[in-house]
């Protein structure tokens, strides 16, 4: 048996092993304990611990200008399940026994410093942890994770002080960049500033405009604010469920100007503006309607439209059932219509006027198809012209009070033949011609019973001049018993002498009474 040579601490010389040295289960340690490093029989190495304040391992390099301080390189073939870890810090702490005390554990500390000035042209950069994770190729179930996280997943503690990444960045710098495998240019970043603003941004390299960011959420996507009091209240939502924004009581959308706003407090809907509202719609505009089939249609079965310039002074437009429109004013308010052209009023069967109808201008005409067919009022005056009748319809009496009913005279010179159309007026003045008798015809009859008046005068100079009597569609009676050219009276010869002769007409025929020698 080999005799085992032992050599006191410090006293073994530099040399080479000239074959594998076998611990058989002891360990490299510096005071001879049970800790330090210590290989398993399959290569596999331990580095044991005691309670201590110094570091269990470390690997300190000072001119490390290539490689790794640190290379784990495992390879395996896999022919059956297994689960395997390259790097596995377990820690168990054991509970703080004493009060005030503090014990903060990190399990992975990346420490890393450019201590020294670089070159102006050179490029420095430094990355923490790298992590590349890739197949050969997509058969089988592939999941794979960069970084998998589980803190206080059992619920011990206090939520208020867990963060599953905590970070720091420089002020402008991003916090978290997430890039496209299909175009690394192209990213996903979020960047906090002072204060906590943080800003959410997608890029396209190509300055293209899909670089969306898109939220595929199955419940309700909540934003909440703090006020002042540092108090978080809902200020909206998109509710998944009803597919819709929903804006909290109270809360506004606002746009640029400060002024401009919408906003609900759970009843009305307010929306705001320092200057106009504009809705240019390619389609309609419905209120209460979902089918609106004009610019705007408003739908209610009270009141639909109101304008107002106070509490007390305002117009209302009511549309109620077949159509039966009413406009209305507040207090004692007139409805002027000013138009630049004509006022049109189409009634499909008449137009009423309640109490008054004013005209407040010297000359105003209500025409109905043209001017051949209205009433004018110039200056005063009343006038009615149609090319039909004038019906009065009236119940009651028809009173002037002390005024004349006037009409004007049809006229005419005498030329041997007169056809009066008394369609054209209930009054007619003839003035004979010099020494020629005058044939007067009756050719048109009025249209209803009424009084006509015939004035009949002599030249001025020359014989009297008769006439003689024809009625183109009726009998002419005279008093006395006489008919047509039958007991007619005897005209005044002298000199401008007038008769009057008067009929009534009783809508069939005519009934004559001679008023004779005016010397005029």
């Amino acid at each position: 048996m080999p005799k085992t040579r032992l050599i006191s601490p410090g006293s073994i010389p530099n040399h080479k092993l000239l074959k594998n040295l076998q611990l058989q289960g002891n360990y490299i340690s510096n005071d001879g304990g049970d800790e330090g490093i210590t290989i398993q029989d399959d290569g596999g190495v331990s580095v044991t611990s005691a309670t201590t304040t110094n570091d269990a391992l470390d690997i300190t390099t000072t001119a490390l200008t290539t490689g790794s301080a640190l290379v784990i390189d495992a390879d395996d073939s896999l022919t059956s399940a297994t689960t395997k870890t390259l790097v596995n810090i377990d820690y168990d702490k054991s509970g703080v026994t004493g009060s005030g005390i503090t014990n903060e554990t990190t399990g992975l500390v990346i420490n890393m410093a450019d201590t020294v000035t670089n070159h102006v042209n050179s490029f420095v950069g430094m990355i923490g942890l790298q992590i590349d994770i890739d197949s050969s190729n997509d058969d089988g179930f592939l999941q794979h994770r960069g970084i998998n996280l589980n803190v206080a997943a059992d619920g011990t503690g206090d939520a208020s002080t867990v963060s599953g990444i905590n970070m720091e960045v420089m002020d402008g710098g991003i916090d978290i960049k997430c890039k496209s495998s299909a175009d690394s240019s192209d990213y996903f970043a979020i960047q906090t500033a002072a204060a906590g603003a943080t800003t959410i941004s997608t890029v396209d390299s190509d300055n293209g405009e899909e670089a969306n960011l898109t939220f595929d959420i199955q419940g309700d996507t909540i934003f909440k604010g703090d006020i002042a009091d540092g108090t978080s209240t809902e200020v909206f939502r998109l509710d998944s469920s009803a597919s819709s924004l929903f804006i909290a009581s109270g809360k506004k959308i606002e746009f640029a100007d400060t002024g401009e706003y919408i906003t609900s407090d759970g009843t009305d809907l307010t929306m705001a503006s320092g200057a106009d509202i504009l809705l240019t719609p390619t389609g309609n505009v419905g209120i209460g309607v979902s089918d609106p089939d004009s610019a705007l249609e408003v739908l209610k079965t009270t009141t639909q439209l109101k304008l107002s310039f106070d509490d007390t002074s305002f117009a209302t437009v009511t549309v109620a059932d077949d159509s039966d429109t009413t406009i209305t004013t507040g207090e004692s308010g007139d409805l002027t219509l000013d138009p630049v052209g004509a006022l049109i009023l189409e009634g499909g069967s008449s137009i009423q006027m309640g109490t008054n109808f004013v005209f407040s201008a010297d000359t105003y005409a209500m025409m109905w198809g043209g001017s051949s067919q209205q009433v004018e009022i110039t200056s005063g005056n009343l006038q009615f012209t149609t090319s039909g009748n004038i019906d009065c319809n009236a119940t009651g009496e028809i009173d002037f009070n002390t005024s004349t009913a006037g009409f004007t005279a049809q006229a005419a010179t005498g030329d041997g033949t007169t056809t009066i159309d008394w369609t054209n007026g209930n009054k007619f003045h003839l003035l004979f011609a010099a020494s020629t008798n005058e044939e007067i015809t009756f050719g048109t009859n009025p249209t209803n019973p009424c009084n006509l008046l015939l004035k009949l005068k002599q030249p001025s100079s020359g014989a009297g001049c008769t006439a003689n009597w024809t009625m183109a569609d009726a009998t002419l009676y005279w008093v006395g018993g006489g008919t047509d050219e039958t007991g007619e009276p005897t005209l005044s010869t002298g000199v401008n002498d007038v008769d009057i002769i008067t009929f009534y007409f009783d809508g069939t025929n005519y009934y004559g009474v001679a008023s004779l020698g005016f010397d005029a």
